[in-house]
């Protein structure tokens, strides 16, 4: 599956999954997250569903995917993040949708902390491809794993400030 150049928004970061729909593809359903709902929206405008993954925190430290709210049975999935540093949500969220009859799933996370447990879950998950961004440096990655560079996006926007130009459109 291949995706239109879609922005996933994070943090203060954006940058494009470079994907593109194919013929016969299957559907799509696209959830954030928690990067917010206006990431899916341009997914939307291409066709794809929306859905969302109910989330709940029993503890600081823990996090449980409760439900995915929409229809992704029979359907690809693209999941957003703007951190990931344990995958536990993310790598819950693939699950769910696995367990809802969804099927290749895909992710979009601006910055892939990941750490050793991350890489761990990762590996186990029901992740088809995983994109990050470069904006933090690793040693290895699992082979299923994309790193996209920032520097173009980071050089337009000095670019854009010492020009005293709008940095809003970099983000849109």
């Amino acid at each position: 599956m291949k995706m239109n150049a879609t922005a996933i928004a994070g943090g203060s970061l954006t940058f494009s999954l470079g994907w593109k729909f194919e013929q016969g593809a299957g559907f799509l359903a696209g959830l954030s997250l928690a990067v917010g709902v206006a990431v899916v929206r341009a997914l939307e405008a291409e066709g794809a569903d929306l859905a969302l993954a109910d989330k709940r925190r029993p503890r600081p430290d823990a996090v449980e995917i409760m439900n995915i709210i929409g229809d992704v049975k029979g359907k690809n999935a693209v999941l957003f993040d703007d951190v990931v540093t344990t995958a536990s949500t993310l790598c819950q969220a693939a699950e769910a949708i696995k367990a809802a009859g969804g099927r290749d799933i895909y992710a979009g996370v601006t910055h892939g902390v990941l750490s050793a447990s991350a890489r761990e879950r990762l590996a186990k998950a029901p992740i088809k491809e995983l994109v990050v961004t470069d904006t933090v440096q690793h040693d290895s990655l699992p082979p299923h794993v994309t790193v996209l560079s920032v520097a173009k996006l980071l050089g337009e926007a000095v670019q854009r400030i010492h020009e005293e130009r709008s940095l809003s459109s970099l983000f849109v």
